[in-house]
């Protein structure tokens, strides 16, 4: 009994550890910002639009923020930035995002679709630039939620990092909207979706507290 005691105070340990925080405000762009800024705390650039639940499904909350290009027959930027101050250098930072794109409006070639995480010094100067191709077209599933996700650690001189998710309409005329929800900059290494489940078989059940006893009982070295 005392062992089943021990294994619940750990998993519950476990469980607060990797919940770590989100550095970012308004990550789910659930609060709306004053006058032409559509987000509060994030500062958007162009065809960068709210949708509220209606052409897609929010994965957190009601809100997605919902980007694509102006047709004009040149590249086209749609840009959120949010900039994060206090950061560590030496210290590891994940950034994450959930994307979407419907298949009547599949993200087409022609348009890049970045997730960047640009580690700065304390004047707002780029040290260095990570960044994945967070939709990829013709290869990302539509009509789903889809995660895009990045670790580095801060170089030495870091101070800021500055977030940015990017939809480059590069030649002017590709189709496709891309819907951006639940972006997430933590400290440390990235959280695991659920933590107690030991035995990774993507299911909580009585085989993780038996592989919670099993590793207890072999104990420590």
């Amino acid at each position: 009994m005392g062992m089943l005691k021990i294994g619940a105070a750990a998993l519950l340990a476990m469980t607060g550890a990797a919940n770590a925080q989100n550095l970012l405000t308004n990550g789910s762009f659930e609060t709306p910002g004053p006058g032409f800024i559509l987000f509060q705390g994030w500062e958007n650039y162009n065809n960068v639009f709210a949708d509220v639940s209606v052409e897609v499904p929010a994965f957190d909350g009601t809100t997605s923020a919902k980007m694509f290009g102006q047709f004009g027959g040149v590249q086209s930027d749609q840009v959120l930035l949010q900039t994060v101050t206090g950061i560590n250098p030496g210290q590891s930072y994940t950034l994450s995002a959930q994307l979407w794109h419907n298949s009547f409006d599949a993200v087409a070639p022609g348009n890049l679709i970045l997730l960047q995480m640009v580690f700065q010094d304390a004047g707002g100067n780029a040290i260095e630039v990570n960044e994945v191709e967070a939709l990829v077209p013709n290869v990302t599933p539509t009509d789903q939620w889809n995660e895009a996700t990045l670790t580095a650690i801060a170089p030495a001189g870091t101070s800021q990092i500055l977030v940015a998710l990017l939809h480059l309409q590069l030649d002017g005329v590709a189709p496709g909207a891309s819907f951006w929800d639940n972006i997430v900059l933590e400290e440390g290494e990235p959280q695991v979706s659920c933590p107690a489940d030991l035995n990774n078989d993507g299911v909580l059940n009585i085989f993780d507290i038996q592989a919670f006893l099993n590793l207890y009982n072999q104990g420590c070295p």
